[in-house]
């Protein structure tokens, strides 16, 4: 797996993009976000934890800058903040929050 600003732009682009990237800030709910996270169960927690950084990244910079009223992220970190809390979305119902087939 690549390193540094690769990795940031490896999970940009390979689990928060195809998740959200079509939705603007203001419009997506820490539900979606759960959903994000329950689809990376399966994943290192390294990966899990990149991309919680990177989201949280993503909307304090948004509500810096007027973008978005309240991060739909926070919360979801743990107080030491390197890990995540457990989602109530599991992978299997993931899907059905972005309105997709379960397979």
């Amino acid at each position: 797996m690549p390193y540094g600003r690769e990795r940031n732009e490896y999970a940009l682009n390979q689990y928060i993009l195809p998740a959200i990237g079509s939705y603007r800030l203001r419009d997506i709910t820490p539900m979606q976000i759960q959903a994000i996270m329950a689809g990376l169960s399966d994943k290192s927690n390294a990966v899990q934890s990149k991309v919680l950084i990177n989201l949280g990244s993503i909307f304090h910079t948004a509500q810096e800058n007027g973008l978005v009223v309240k991060s739909p992220v926070s919360g979801m970190m743990k107080a030491s903040g390197k890990n995540w809390k457990k989602s109530t979305v599991s992978p299997k119902l993931a899907p059905a929050i972005w309105n997709l087939p379960i397979n």
